[in-house]
């Protein structure tokens, strides 16, 4: 599929994946983070797709992301440079090192922590859920 770089697209929050589209959505966004070798994670709408949910690699797996939230931060806000696959350039955004997150499917309600990279990882992806691309990120953290 092929990679949405349209920021009006980008810029709308998306919609909760209903529970019958839970497998559909699931296969898709697995199956392209495994053909974009290059990438760490993919949130829906990069494919058009204007649900939320992503996937992100985490430790030598892929995790999917449905209906994801982060419940708690807390530590080390840093800034840090991140790219996408959405946009040209590279920009510094502000992240939490230490979240706590829930979601649909692969928590199934439960909580998950998640430190560093891997933090960073699905800050990245829900703000792409959530319409806020790292450009926009990044205006909003003062760093642009």
């Amino acid at each position: 599929m092929k990679i949405i770089k349209n920021k009006k697209f980008l810029a709308k929050p998306c919609e909760p994946v209903p529970k019958e589209k839970f497998d559909w959505i699931r296969g898709i966004l697995h199956r392209e983070l495994l053909i974009k070798t290059n990438a760490v994670g993919i949130a829906a709408n990069q494919l058009g797709i204007p649900y939320r949910a992503f996937a992100m690699r985490y430790e030598k797996r892929i995790l999917v992301f449905i209906n994801p939230k982060i419940t708690d931060r807390w530590g080390d806000e840093l800034f840090l440079k991140e790219k996408c696959l959405s946009l040209k350039k590279q920009y510094k955004v502000k992240r939490c090192m230490y979240i706590r997150v829930t979601d649909d499917y692969h928590t199934k309600g439960h909580t998950m922590a998640l430190t560093n990279y891997a933090a960073q990882v699905f800050q990245h992806e829900t703000d792409h859920i959530d319409g806020i691309t790292i450009q926009t990120r990044s205006e909003l953290d003062g760093k642009s």
